[in-house]
């Protein structure tokens, strides 16, 4: 990090045969250590029975344990972190209500995708918005009219694609508007004949073409909006695209709730609590990477591999990059297939500690 000093301890212990591994965090601004203790044990106690486990401790261990390292990391990073029990960092404690921590887990990764669904469409909706504005707008604008006297500005076959768009994403039926733009188009080629020809010409053609200036006008800022559209989709799209490809005999989609949800070769449709235990870590592995939204991260996962398909775990590190390629991808793993094509970049723990 290059805002921040972190320090990495081991300390042998006579009543352990297994060392204390101490970090110890501090920004550059301040002028102090914060220390933290990951030992699996204790980690893993704390993890799982938190209030009873912090009543047994000293006060001082309280703030050293109830001060997460990775909400602490946060602070000077973008950090991902999930647990080898997939809880939030910041809501750990687990609801009995739920089978497991992975079901918990499940239903908060809906919870926050469905915001983040939300809030792309709440994106392309300002987009669209504007081009309504800009329409009216260029009712009383005469500077797209210093194109008319220029030949084939508009290309037919393009222009309807476009403007069909635009009809179809207002929800305007075809019923009401297909005759309508077949009749247009025979009439711009035959008011374009006249202009070229200059012979027979009148006021009526005139005054058509001045509308499609206009109307093509309008489909240039359309197209804008579909590019800007890709922009705001194309992460979303890459993870649907990502997981339906390792996915097999069903295909995750989003419904008109932004949710998640599963659909079979069959077309049955259910939830994602239905899905294998192996279907729901990928889910909230990947998810994870998505909730990142392409910024600059340190995502770190401790055992991945739990659950997953052989082939899954090959593809893994590749399907994370898809989704963020801006992320660093710290794994703490016993699965070789993880790791098979970054063999380079694996440190092995035995060596790292002695």
């Amino acid at each position: 990090l290059e805002n921040a000093i972190i320090k990495v301890e081991k300390i042998e212990r006579d009543f352990s045969p297994y060392p204390k591994i101490e970090f110890s965090l501090k920004s550059y601004e301040s002028s102090k250590f914060k220390n933290f203790n990951l030992e699996d044990l204790e980690e893993d106690n704390f993890y799982r029975y938190q209030k009873d486990f912090l009543i047994s401790r000293s006060l001082f261990d309280q703030n050293r344990y109830s001060n997460d390292i990775g909400l602490e990391l946060e602070k000077l990073v973008n950090v991902s972190w999930l647990s080898i029990h997939r809880m939030s960092a910041k809501k750990r404690r687990e609801d009995k209500s739920y089978e497991s921590t992975i079901d918990q887990k499940i239903e908060e990764l809906q919870i926050d995708l469905v915001k983040y669904f939300s809030q792309l469409n709440r994106s392309y909706a300002i987009e669209t918005e504007k081009f309504q504005k800009y329409i009216f707008e260029s009712l009383i604008d005469s500077s797209h009219y210093d194109n008319i006297l220029q030949d084939d500005i508009i290309d037919p076959d393009k222009e309807k694609k476009s403007l069909t768009s635009i009809f179809d994403y207002f929800k305007v039926s075809s019923k009401s508007y297909s005759s309508k733009l077949d009749n247009y188009f025979i009439e711009y080629k035959t008011s374009v004949e006249k202009f070229k020809s200059r012979v027979g010409l009148d006021l009526k053609d005139f005054s058509f073409l001045l509308g499609t200036v206009r109307i093509h006008s309008a489909v240039e800022e359309w197209n804008k909006i579909v590019q800007k559209q890709t922009s705001i989709y194309k992460t979303k799209e890459t993870f649907i695209d990502v997981i339906n490809n390792l996915l097999q005999r069903k295909v995750i989609f989003i419904n008109e709730r932004n949710e998640l949800t599963v659909k079979t070769q069959s077309g049955k449709i259910f939830p994602l609590t239905n899905l294998s235990s192996g279907e729901k870590q990928l889910l909230i592995i990947l998810g994870q990477s998505l909730l990142q939204e392409e910024d600059v991260h340190i995502y770190i996962a401790d055992e991945p591999e739990l659950s997953l398909h052989i082939e899954w775990q090959e593809k893994l590190v590749n399907s994370l990059k898809n989704i963020n390629p801006n992320s660093q991808i710290i794994f703490a793993t016993h699965s070789p297939d993880i790791v098979s094509e970054y063999d380079d970049y694996v440190i092995k723990i035995e060596n790292a500690i002695k």
